[in-house]
């Protein structure tokens, strides 16, 4: 179907998800170009650049002037980078917000069809509004941004080619500090821990006070980033997920669609996955406040198949063919949010 198209593709290059993204999009035939990796090494034009940096900051305790000729240096490097490509049928770009607004707008002339996905909620990086204008079709993942005018729903999903491997007993967390979580997290690993049922938690932090708390209640610590194909091998070697979920916005995260295409077992903290066609009480356990007790019962209940055509419409083969609006695709629409 898609074999011998060209996709101009973006996305954020952290974690290394858009080299998985591209690696798919190749399995599928696309001859792709792909912006996420272009990084221009800065340096200063000319003396006068670097003695204006030093001033701005000496004088004015201004830090943004470098990162402003940065991001001027990484915008004329796409540009000339564009120039340099011919037609594609599609150019697609995950965080537009990440790319200047002219360097879409060039893209837009590229492309015969210019589509986006905000897969953080809108009022999170409200700078992303602005970029919805430019784009033939531009999706979000929650329900609440549908007010939104121009946006179309759809959800996330997994990556259906990765090598399922033998699971342990173990419970899984990977996440970015936040405080408004970690009373949660913790709660969860004390009650895994009073079951006796092995768990790994993972917490990325820079901040020293953050570190200390993490330390002090038995969670590892880590200061870098986790590539995903290391996230999706720990996912794979692990029989219970847990997910949670960041309050900002009620869109499903990416745990959720791979405890659906990997057959696991998760522990979520968002309502509204039980809104979804895939919701199976004996898979997911909606963790409230007052039903911790209810968790090893789930824990020792065995795992339901989910049906092949709910698998197949979320693992990212359809996903592409949905936001590409090819034949085939089964649409993925969003319940709406109470």
């Amino acid at each position: 179907m898609f074999k011998g198209k060209t996709i101009l593709f973006g996305a954020p290059s952290s974690f290394g998800f858009s080299a998985v993204i591209k690696e798919e999009l190749l399995n599928l035939g696309f001859n792709i170009v792909d912006f996420s990796m272009i990084h221009h090494e800065f340096k200063y034009k000319n003396i006068f650049d670097r003695a204006y940096n030093c001033y701005r900051k000496v004088v004015h305790n201004d830090y943004q002037y470098k990162h402003h000729l940065k991001a001027e240096a990484r915008h004329e490097h796409l540009m000339n980078y564009l120039k340099q490509i011919g037609q594609a049928e599609y150019a697609l770009f995950i965080r537009p917000d990440y790319f200047p607004k002219d360097f879409i707008k060039a893209v837009s002339k590229k492309a015969n069809s210019l589509i986006a996905y905000q897969w953080d909620g809108l009022n999170r990086f409200p700078n992303v509004k602005e970029y919805i204008q430019y784009f033939d079709s531009f999706f979000v993942f929650d329900a609440e941004d549908l007010v939104h005018e121009n946006v179309k729903p759809i959800t996330n999903f997994y990556f259906e080619n990765m090598q399922n491997g033998e699971s342990n007993k173990g419970a899984y967390f990977l996440g970015s500090y936040e405080p408004e979580r970690l009373k949660q997290i913790i709660s969860l690993k004390d009650c895994l821990e009073d079951m006796e049922y092995e768990n790994d938690f993972f917490i990325q932090s820079n901040s020293q006070s953050a570190i200390k708390k993490i330390k002090k209640h038995g969670l590892h610590h880590i200061d870098s980033d986790v590539n995903y194909e290391e996230n999706i091998k720990n996912t794979l070697n692990s029989s219970l997920l847990i997910d949670i979920h960041n309050p900002v916005h009620h869109g499903l995260s990416f745990r959720i669609f791979e405890s659906i295409g990997y057959n696991k077992k998760i522990i979520t903290t968002n309502k509204e996955v039980t809104k979804y066609d895939f919701y199976q009480e004996n898979n997911i356990f909606v963790l409230e406040e007052e039903n911790y007790g209810d968790i090893k019962n789930f824990i020792e209940t065995p795992y339901q198949p989910i049906a092949p055509s709910i698998k197949q419409k979320y693992c990212f083969t359809n996903w592409i063919k949905y936001v590409l609006n090819t034949e085939g695709h089964v649409p993925l629409n969003l319940p709406s949010v109470n």
